[in-house]
């Protein structure tokens, strides 16, 4: 089932700050995730190898504005009130066409956002991205 998926060894997560995320799997459900890259600890690493600043942590819009060609959450905005005022509202069933879009964009365009900040890193960097983002 899912704690399969989640924990196979050959699927590569790509997430955005997920350690609340990955809490909530592991002591809810038993289930770590075994090959997870966070952009934000790659974001944090780029930072540090290139020298340049954006104050930590970095909200995933802004992230995906300066390394996937502009592509951002446009769901955000929409949501973000009914989200303030209601501390259930991702656990409404079934999802909204609202909740579904602004999930999916959330992750949509992180895979692209990894790869820029990976072709400036350093191995040595990108490798320390990926031991740190499995703690």
């Amino acid at each position: 089932g899912l704690r399969d998926f989640l924990q196979d060894p050959k699927l590569v997560f790509t997430t955005h700050d997920c350690r609340g995320d990955c809490d909530i799997l592991y002591h809810t459900h038993n289930v770590r995730l075994v090959n997870v890259i966070d952009t934000q600890v790659t974001y944090a690493l780029y930072t540090q190898q290139t020298k340049s600043f954006y104050p930590l942590p970095i909200g995933l819009n802004r992230l995906l504005s300066l390394f996937a060609k502009g592509n951002i959450n446009r769901m955000k905005d929409e949501a973000r009130e009914e989200m303030i005022n209601d501390d259930k509202y991702w656990e409404r069933r079934p999802l909204t066409v609202v909740m579904a879009q602004y999930a999916s964009e959330d992750v949509l365009y992180l895979s692209l956002a990894l790869k820029q900040m990976w072709t400036v890193m350093n191995p040595i960097y990108r490798e320390h991205a990926k031991k740190v983002s499995m703690e």
